[in-house]
């Protein structure tokens, strides 16, 4: 997300997350061509970072575990 983006937080309950997932598994990343800038590598869930609650602890560790098999990916296009 780019810096300032904003919105207005929500919760959903368990059937809606599981919803969710599945259709966030299923997704063809390239149908999101006109709103999203990385449309070449597919959703992946990893729940080995479940447990980590601060967002910059758990975006730098899910960098240093993926970024490497990302590249490699995204250069296959």
């Amino acid at each position: 997300m780019s810096p300032g983006a904003t919105w207005t937080p929500f919760t959903i309950d368990e059937k809606e997350y599981r919803c969710l997932v599945d259709k966030i598994t299923r997704l063809d990343p390239k149908t999101l061509t006109d709103d999203s800038r990385y449309t070449c590598v597919k959703f992946e869930l990893d729940a080995s970072f479940d447990y980590i609650q601060d967002w910059e602890s758990w975006i730098s560790q899910v960098c240093n575990k993926h970024r490497d098999a990302y590249h490699t990916r995204r250069s296959g296009d």
